[in-house]
This record gives C-alpha cells, structure tokens and sequence, in this order.
C-alpha cells in the first residue's frame, strides 16, 4: 500500500502461559526482548512445539502477552482496541507462513 509507513514493534519481557485443565501452567514463551524496525524482515525459526506460532500470534494482535510489554509504535498493545488490530492486521504487518 503506497504512503503507509511500516510499524515498528518491541516486545519487553514477555512471556505467555495457557493454564491446563489438570490446573498446572504451560509456559510457552519466557521473558521475550525483541525488537522489529518497520520495514525489516525478520525470519522466526525453531523446532516444532517451540512457540513461534504464539510469538506470531503476539506480534499479529491476536492475543496479549501474558505477562511483559508488547509495544506497537511505542504503543501498549492492552491500548489497543478490537478495530484497530483489525486495521493494523490488515495494512500495517505482513506475514508469511510456510
């Protein structure tokens, strides 16, 4: 899309858990730093089972860190509300899956 500036994200310390029906806690991602100028292509590799399809799922705005900062052009992604992920998912970040 011509004229649209690239968004730049950060995550802070974040990490994401899914509790399990037996009440124990499944750590997924631990204590996250990454940082995404607008503009630049990032590969995210890693074995199956090892959070990258949580990680994008983060990045994408389809779920919240459980705990940490993801920042969205400097932005607290909890500020975000449902129409704008939308927006930004659909002009502002770009993903390809293999």
């Amino acid at each position: 899309m011509t004229g649209v500036r690239p968004v730049d994200l950060q995550l802070v310390g974040c990490s994401k858990h899914f509790a399990q029906p037996d009440g124990s806690v499944l750590d997924v991602l631990s204590d996250v730093e990454l940082t995404v100028q607008g503009g630049e292509t990032v590969a995210v590799l890693g074995r199956s089972g090892s959070g990258k399809s949580t990680l994008l799922n983060i990045l994408g705005l389809l779920t919240d860190p459980s705990d940490g900062t993801y920042l969205v052009d400097g932005r607290p992604s909890h500020e975000i509300d449902e129409d704008e992920r939308c927006r930004l998912r659909g002009e502002r970040f770009g993903f390809v899956f293999q």
